[in-house]
């Protein structure tokens, strides 16, 4: 193995196109895959602890900021000029993983505590709407979808991964 340039990450992580995102101290940074090169970064101002962060395949990220309950887009359209909107106020929920479902434009989250919930945020819109109400899990920490109408939920509380099929 070797080290990927100077590039900084200690959370959340995304390829789009030929760059990877990384969320390194509440910065998200764009790396040219490459060469590893800055191409350019973004902070949000007042995030508590952006953690899980997902991509619609070409211009877009969304990304969890744990401590602050919130769920924000980041437009990748120019990775040296990112700019950023508050999709959601606070869930009412800790945010964790992240995952875009293009196909229904919403983004899935897994959120983090005792019987954890899995919920949909409309990404036009920032609605809410729960997906799994109490999934029976704890600290639920990452998802990622096949492209075949499954879901792949980690949990710490059981140290596991569960499978959902599209419809939860």
């Amino acid at each position: 193995w070797s080290a990927f340039g100077e590039a900084e990450a200690s959370h959340g992580m995304e390829v789009v196109g030929n760059v990877l995102y990384a969320i390194g101290n509440n910065v998200i940074r764009a790396y040219a895959l490459g060469d590893a090169a800055l191409l350019g970064s973004l902070a949000i101002p007042g995030v508590g602890f952006l953690n899980g962060m997902g991509n619609n395949g070409s211009n877009q990220l969304v990304v969890s900021d744990f401590s602050g309950g919130r769920l924000y887009t980041v437009d990748i359209s120019d990775p040296a000029a990112m700019t950023y909107a508050q999709l959601t106020g606070n869930l009412g929920e800790t945010p964790n993983g992240v995952v875009v479902d293009t196909e229904n434009n919403r983004a899935i989250v897994v959120c983090w505590g005792n019987n954890a919930d899995i919920l949909a945020v409309n990404l036009e819109s920032g609605e809410v709407s729960i997906l799994v109400d109490g999934s029976g899990m704890g600290n639920l920490d990452g998802i990622d979808s096949d492209g075949n109408g499954h879901y792949y939920v980690s949990s710490w509380s059981p140290n596991k991964v569960t499978r959902y099929n599209a419809d939860f």
